[in-house]
């Protein structure tokens, strides 16, 4: 990979709500080059958590779920540590590029956010 493909990748993965020693390990690099890498890319490197939680869960197709984490300050990662289910899966289910999970996953997903599941899968925001 060129340098700037791996800055390009780097950025997109960090968007992507995969931590920096996440990318890190995925890469072979340190967590701190990752830090570096995304500082000469002019990526932001001064969120508060709650501008980085915003930025991470906008791809979210379930807006209860996405305002859970967002006023909870939780990222994918998180909401897949917090429950057991694995990252993967997580991301993929809530932005929608897999449709159908079990029903041990849907349990920890509600467990985790305390919402009811027409709460949570609804596609329309509730009050």
């Amino acid at each position: 990979m060129t340098a700037k493909l791996d800055k390009k990748t780097i950025c997109k993965m960090r968007k992507s709500g995969i931590s920096c020693a996440e990318i890190g390990e995925n890469l072979g690099i340190s967590r701190q080059r990752v830090y570096q890498i995304l500082n000469e890319s002019g990526f932001p490197s001064a969120y508060t958590r709650k501008k980085h939680v915003c930025l991470i869960v906008q791809g979210c197709i379930y807006p209860n779920i996405k305002k859970w984490m967002i006023e909870n300050n939780k990222t994918y990662t998180n909401l897949s540590k917090d429950s057991g289910v694995s990252y993967v899966t997580i991301h993929k289910f809530l932005v929608g590029e897999i449709g159908n999970i079990g029903k041990n996953t849907i349990d920890s997903i509600l467990k985790t956010t305390g919402l009811k599941y027409e709460e949570a899968f609804s596609k329309i925001e509730s009050n």
